[in-house]
């Protein structure tokens, strides 16, 4: 039997980063069977590296203008090539690496979306873990409302598993 490994490492987002805007928005579908959670100030995701999988528990030391992510990870037996594979994910899941100046500076000079990037400050574009959950959750999203979509997505996950 392989002993389970847990092995803690640190992802430095580009600032500024809002770790519970940018995990929030991520995990709007946390209830049921969601893929990834947020409870307690915990991002969690479980990851599959080629058949490996490892449970991803991430939260922020750091702050939205020094960010700084703590990221746990527990697997079978972990390789140092599998816990740079798994920060890597979870850095391209939460958008961690994604320059906002330019289109803060962009902004800047329109009122409207001035008022949009001081709510939102520090809020980065999450991505989907694969090409396939992109595109289940695109053709949810299309022209309904979010709860239909969010019904229809149980549907699936019930019918054809997470």
């Amino acid at each position: 039997m392989a002993t389970i490994t847990t092995i803690t490492t640190t992802v430095y987002p580009v600032a500024p980063f809002d770790f519970e805007l940018t995990a929030g928005y991520l995990t709007y579908f946390q209830g049921r069977y969601g893929t990834d959670s947020l409870t307690d100030g915990v991002y969690r995701r479980l990851l599959d590296l080629d058949g490996t999988l490892v449970l991803a528990s991430v939260r922020s030391v750091g702050t939205i203008e020094s960010p700084e992510l703590a990221v746990e990870l527990r697997g079978e037996g972990l390789t140092s090539s599998q816990v740079g594979q798994a920060s890597e994910r979870v850095a391209w899941l939460l958008g961690a690496q994604q320059d906002l100046a330019p289109f803060y500076s962009m902004a800047e000079t329109d009122s409207t979306m001035l008022a949009m990037t001081q709510r939102f400050h520090g809020l980065h574009l999450p991505h989907t873990a694969s090409v396939f959950e992109a595109l289940v959750l695109a053709i949810l999203g299309q022209q309904i409302a979010t709860n239909v979509a969010r019904i229809i997505r149980t549907l699936l996950i019930e019918t054809y598993g997470p």
